[in-house]
Formats: structure tokens, C-alpha cells, sequence
């Protein structure tokens, strides 16, 4: 997951979304996001946590919407 969402920002960034430097930082800070918010769920096996966890998170601007 972490390659792809590498690939994606640098694309973003190669048509003038976003920033062109620091894609890999960004990507791993989301890669880290999505997988704390999984285990998160998992742990309480309840997967509509996953949802809104990753919802608040787009909320205040941790993901992109």
C-alpha cells in the first residue's frame, strides 16, 4: 500500500496537486494512519470503527478528502 500511495502523490503532484516534495514522507504518514486505524477496528472487531476513524481523519485534515 505504502508504493502505491507514493505513486499517487507524486502523480498529484506531477499535474500541480500538491506538493512535489515530501510525497514518500506524506505517504508513509498515511500508510501509518490507515494501518493504526485498522488495528484499531480489528482489536474491537468492529469494522464501522475502521470507517469512522478514517472519516474523522479526512475531518481535520490527517487524509486527503
Amino acid at each position: 500500500m505504502l508504493w502505491a500511495a507514493i505513486q499517487f502523490l507524486h502523480a498529484a503532484a506531477a499535474v500541480g496537486i500538491g506538493e512535489p516534495g515530501g510525497s514518500e514522507v506524506r505517504a508513509r504518514a498515511i500508510d501509518a494512519a490507515v494501518a493504526g486505524a485498522q488495528l484499531f477496528a480489528r482489536g474491537r472487531s468492529d469494522i464501522a470503527l475502521f470507517d469512522a476513524t478514517i472519516a474523522s481523519y479526512r475531518a481535520v485534515g490527517l487524509l486527503p478528502v
